[in-house]
């Protein structure tokens, strides 16, 4: 397979390419890539990055398939796009305790404001020990 070709635009907080600011599933990159090269996407049918990089809209790297296939390659290939270390949620709750507002550092992790507050309250990466986030591990 060759290379990944990148979108060189903003990025949702998933990491795919998005036109515009607003969040909606018809200005992402590579649907927009795919309907301009293949037509409609037909109703059910979701366009599935076998490259699994979000940002890639290289029509060789896209095939179209439901949601379901989408969500069992997923799971087949144990893809999770998580963007945190242990060392990254440690820094984290080190800066909110020093007063780092969750925008900064959402911005500064390029993840979602909601990931940093559910990390200051301790609704995510309850699993992670001390040690465990010390050493960059999970």
């Amino acid at each position: 397979m060759n290379d990944c070709i990148e979108f060189d635009g903003p990025r949702n907080r998933d990491g795919y390419g998005q036109y515009g600011t607003e969040p909606h599933r018809g200005r992402l990159a590579h649907r927009i890539a795919w309907r301009e090269t293949n037509g409609p996407i037909p109703e059910g049918m979701v366009v599935m990055h076998i490259c699994d990089n979000p940002a890639c809209i290289n029509l060789d790297h896209l095939r179209l398939g439901t949601q379901g296939e989408n969500i069992a390659d997923r799971d087949r290939k144990r893809r999770r796009h998580v963007k945190l270390t242990p060392a990254d949620v440690a820094s984290i709750k080190k800066s909110l305790a020093d007063g780092e507002t969750p925008r900064t550092l959402a911005t500064q992790h390029s993840v979602h404001i909601s990931t940093i507050h559910q990390i200051g309250r301790g609704a995510t990466w309850k699993s992670a020990t001390k040690e465990q986030m010390s050493n960059g591990h999970k």
